[in-house]
């Protein structure tokens, strides 16, 4: 459905925020990113938060994504054609009362007449325990891999992982290890693909 003639949720406000219900979101908080782009922490949940695009200020917001901890949103020409594409920056995190882990990932939406994912790829994971246990009980693991983003080029660097790393099967763990082959990539219409060292 085009943006343009979609219809105003109930408790819509009319001008700015049109096409966004106040009565879940915060718009006392929203932040607008290029006059495209804006994010909305819900009122229920202050930890997540809604990013909503318009194709053009005429036209009402629609909503790209809810996500947990939202720490930027930017954006870039990466396949050099049209609109830029929307980066969004999150981490989900697991806490508990002795520590806690947590998953970074970057997420690249193309934002056309309706916004769609095409790449989502972990960044950081951090593992760590305040050690209550004793003296020296504590730990602090972490693995990366950069990602930068550009005119034209998505550049992933080399992973680098803590050996004390270990898993065993937990699932915020698994799904954020680093995957990505070293190099250079391209976004192609909704793929990225990579194509040199």
């Amino acid at each position: 459905m085009h943006a343009a003639v979609l219809p105003a949720p109930p408790g819509s406000p009319a001008g700015l925020f049109a096409g966004i219900d106040s009565t879940v979101y915060r718009l006392d908080s929203a932040n607008i990113t290029g006059g495209r782009y804006l994010l909305a922490p819900l009122k229920e949940d202050g930890q997540f938060a809604a990013v909503f695009y318009r194709p053009a200020p005429t036209q009402a917001w629609q909503e790209v994504a809810t996500l947990p901890n939202v720490e930027a949103l930017d954006t870039a020409n990466i396949d050099r054609q049209g609109r830029e594409e929307l980066l969004i920056q999150n981490v989900m995190r697991a806490d508990g009362s002795g520590g806690g882990t947590q998953c970074h990932s970057l997420a690249i939406y193309r934002c056309e007449t309706e916004p769609r994912k095409v790449f989502e790829a972990p960044t950081r994971y951090v593992d760590e325990w305040f050690g209550f246990d004793g003296p020296n009980t504590g730990h602090y693991y972490e693995s990366t891999q950069a990602i930068s983003i550009g005119y034209g080029t998505i550049r992933v660097g080399r992973p680098r992982i803590s050996p004390a790393i270990h898993c065993n099967g937990y699932d915020l763990c698994i799904s954020c290890k680093p995957r990505l082959k070293p190099g250079a990539y391209a976004l192609r219409g909704d793929t990225v693909v990579r194509f040199g060292p």
